[in-house]
């Protein structure tokens, strides 16, 4: 899960990208920016945009040869003309098979319209936006956090403080700022009829000559909310009819999506919704007429919403607790995971159905879950939109702010003079400069190296995630960075220490607003027992099971919803220094252990599992294929002939090696020679059935899973092969293979490799030579107790190597 953050539009990207959105939050906070105040929504019209049609002909002439016979216009070819403003057949079929059009113009757009639009029109200061695909707002959409102009928002926010008014009144004021600023409203303009057909979209703003009527009729082609299957929920467990979440009510007729529409209203209005957050809400003389900005709508040409988003708190004093139960569900819907397809779900319903005729038992649970999370990660169905923009590199996320991250895993790199980083840099500082934080020498080194430009350091690593109640590891890092040090050494402190001085220093003046805030996010969630990421609607499919899942789905979701496993303090992963160093407080319990149910029952239980393991019998886990709806065990018998000859040659050279080490003989036992075999074949030649086939034969005869060790270069691969990736099954330093094992890690390789005849190693052409070279260094000293460390591998008789 670690590197697959890195995979553009996985669920880890965005669990990354969440984890930066809450450092761009608390960065504005604490600058005295303030928390967002807007959250708006985009969506595509590919069908109407003139631009867009423009560019999908100059995609079909320059693909097909077809070309627009307009005034003017060269005819490329007699008869063969195209107009997509004209022909709905050719254009929807134009943007459907030319979708990087379609991406590429709509988010260069988007970003267009926040640096003109936005920044001058709007007032949005800093923004910070993500590209996403679903069904229902055209072939991708936008969903935007910003944070608007100090001067705008703030005397708004100050009305409001000071009147301390009753609901009515603050509706009253707040929709007046929001009609004046955005246009906002929910009423149709009685004096102007509707002009049908129009397709308002298709025209820009600046040839419109009745802009009442161009208004109108905009409203009317992409405001009207008629409920479908798309918006319709209903509660689970609960015998009403479905409602709409957008808020037009229940339907009349189940299934009929026949609901009442919006309710009407003469006066604004402050409400409350059904997570308890206040709405305003415009006077509406319409049941379907979406509340819209109706100056957004203008420019943008296209389905469009905004959120202003008040606090209750004052600008100068802001109550963190507020802006962290805000912010919480805003960051959880802005960076939600994509949306699980029906085929991804019949695949992984479609594993854990096999794993569980693998496993029989509930001790497997691990290996059945890492095994359906890196099927989830390997075989990933997203749609045709989403790949354009992979394709292209088009970026997912938009955002006024550049981030830099700081690793602040490692505490060689706090305590040694050799590195260069920004870490070790400040430590040499720091006693010279008693008042200047990490966090402050960061901050001014990210803007000296690139000119000036506003950069937020994004500080991931040494188990620093927040957490309620405080843990040392979160204390730690926070005190390390935003507290100054006292000397260049790390400070001695137990645990103890480390929570107390961390409480004191968030409850001080000396702390910024945006520790502070991070510190009041995760209080507020166990206080409240909310989850640790804030359940979303519409499409979140990252934030939980959606209430009209089947359980069968739900119970896979669950399974493939992962956290990132932080890594111990002080362990580095970049730069593989795994020593802890000598500050490392071993006396720190790091593993959690649940009840046990210490009875006679148990407890015999336990003995008979342990006798049964030793004797051998409930190791063996064979691979298994299916043959006409039935799971049978792979064997020699689902070989091909050539397989088989393979299978029978490896299996009379451990007949040798058998009776050799059985014999009495010195002389006898000296003549064997170990079996080094390569295989090749094409793919699809069967290379890694004939693994598993000759896997199941050895393992059969000895009844047990250890005698056969499997690996591959890769994790994709070793899953493929049910085996390891070579730096595990050896333990090889992945950027270090010279390194050898220490004393503790040979300990337990001893384990695992005493009863050992055969390996396998898939995908040995991928495999460079000191990799190889190191799996067999290690494999020499541990195989067999460690006895044969002068034989090549340890001097198991079969080795084989699969190209």
């Amino acid at each position: 899960m670690f590197y697959s953050k890195r995979i553009s539009g996985s669920t880890a990207y965005w669990r990354y990208m969440r984890s930066r959105l809450y450092t761009w939050i608390n960065y504005h906070v604490a600058q005295g920016h303030g928390p967002p105040n807007i959250f708006m929504t985009l969506s595509c019209a590919e069908y109407f945009w003139p631009e867009m049609i423009r560019l999908l002909e100059e995609r079909v002439w320059i693909a097909e040869g077809r070309h627009r016979n307009g005034p003017g216009a060269k005819v490329y070819a007699n008869g063969d003309v195209i107009d997509l403003t004209k022909d709905t057949k050719a254009r929807n079929k134009a943007v459907n098979d030319y979708a990087a059009v379609v991406q590429e113009y709509f988010i260069n757009r988007t970003e267009d319209y926040l640096k003109t639009v936005g920044k001058d029109v709007l007032g949005i200061q800093y923004y910070w936006c993500r590209f996403e695909f679903a069904k229902g707002r055209g072939q991708i959409h936008a969903h935007l956090l910003a944070i608007l102009k100090k001067e705008l928002i703030g005397a708004l926010q100050r009305q409001l403080n000071e009147k301390n008014g009753s609901p009515q009144e603050e509706a009253l004021l707040v929709s007046s700022w929001a009609k004046a600023t955005f246009g906002m409203s929910a009423e149709l303009d009685s004096r102007v009829a509707r002009t049908e057909p129009t397709n308002a979209t298709s025209y820009r703003l600046g040839s419109v000559k009745d802009y009442r009527m161009d208004e109108c009729n905009l409203c009317h082609e992409v405001l009207m909310h008629n409920c479908n299957a798309f918006c319709m929920r209903k509660k689970k467990g609960s015998a009403k009819p479905r409602y709409c979440r957008a808020g037009a009510g229940d339907e009349t007729t189940p299934n009929k999506c026949d609901t009442p529409g919006f309710p009407l209203r003469s006066e604004p209005a402050i409400t409350q919704d059904d997570r308890n957050f206040l709405r305003r809400e415009m006077p509406r003389n319409h049941l379907r007429f979406h509340q819209t900005p109706l100056f957004v709508l203008r420019g943008w040409r296209g389905n469009c919403d905004i959120k202003i988003l008040l606090y209750r708190s004052r600008v100068n004093d802001p109550d963190l607790q507020e802006i962290a139960v805000v912010s919480d569900y805003l960051v959880a819907y802005t960076t939600k995971g994509n949306e699980t397809l029906q085929v991804e779900r019949e695949i992984l319903k479609e594993f854990i159905h096999n794993a569980e005729a693998m496993s029989g038992n509930q001790e497997d649970v691990m290996r059945i879950a890492r095994q359906l999370l890196n099927r989830s990660i390997a075989s990933r169905t997203i749609s045709k939109q989403e790949c354009m923009v992979e394709l292209l590199g088009l970026p997912l996320v938009l955002c006024t702010e550049s981030f830099e991250t700081v690793n602040l895993s490692g505490s060689y790199k706090l305590q040694s003079d050799t590195h260069r980083d920004l870490l070790s840099q400040y430590r040499r500082l720091a006693a010279d400069n008693p008042t200047m934080s990490l966090h402050d020498f960061v901050t001014k080194k990210l803007i000296e190296r690139n000119n000036g430009l506003e950069i937020i350091p994004h500080y991931v690593g040494a188990s620093g995630q927040p957490k309620y109640p405080p843990t040392k590891e979160y204390a730690m890092a926070t005190l390390l960075v935003y507290k100054p040090w006292a000397g260049k050494s790390l400070p001695r402190r137990s645990a103890k220490q480390w929570i107390e001085d961390f409480l004191n220093f968030i409850s001080s003046h000396d702390c910024p607003k945006g520790v502070a805030l991070e510190f009041a996010r995760v209080k507020e969630r166990y206080e409240s027992k909310r989850p640790e990421e804030a359940v979303a609607s519409e499409e979140c499919y990252d934030s939980g099971p959606r209430a009209e899942m089947d359980d069968e789905t739900k119970d896979v979701l669950s399974i493939v919803r992962t956290q990132c496993r932080p890594t111990d303090p002080f362990f580095s992963i970049n730069d593989y220094q795994f020593n802890r160093g000598l500050t490392y407080d071993w006396s720190i319990r790091k593993l959690t252990f649940g009840s046990i149910d210490h009875n006679k029952n148990w407890l015999m239980g336990e003995i008979e599992k342990t006798r049964r393991s030793a004797e051998g019998d409930d190791t063996y886990k064979p691979f298994t294929m299916n043959v006409n709806n039935r799971e049978v065990e792979m064997s020699m018998c689902h070989a091909k002939d050539d397989q088989l000859t393979i299978i029978v040659t490896i299996m009379l050279k451990l007949k040798e090696w058998i009776e050799c080490a059985t014999s009495n003989d010195p002389e006898k036992a000296a003549t064997f020679k170990p079996l080094r075999m390569t295989i090749r074949g094409s793919a699809g030649a069967g290379k890694s059935f004939f693994i598993k086939c000759l896997a199941n034969s050895i393992r059969r005869i000895f009844n047990r899973q250890d005698v056969v060790h499997v690996a591959a270069p890769t994790g994709a691969a070793a899953f493929n092969v049910g085996g390891e990736t070579l730096h595990r099954k050896w333990s090889i330093n992945p950027h270090k293979p010279s390194q050898e094992m220490g004393e503790q890690t040979r300990s337990r390789q001893l384990n695992a490799h005493r009863r050992v005849l055969a390996y396998i190693i898939e995908e040995r052409s991928m495999l460079t030579a000191d990799v190889l070279c190191a799996a067999e260094r290690n494999a020499s000293s541990v195989t067999h107790g460690g006895n044969h460390d002068d034989e090549d591998w340890g001097g198991v008789p079969i080795v084989i190597k699969n190209r």
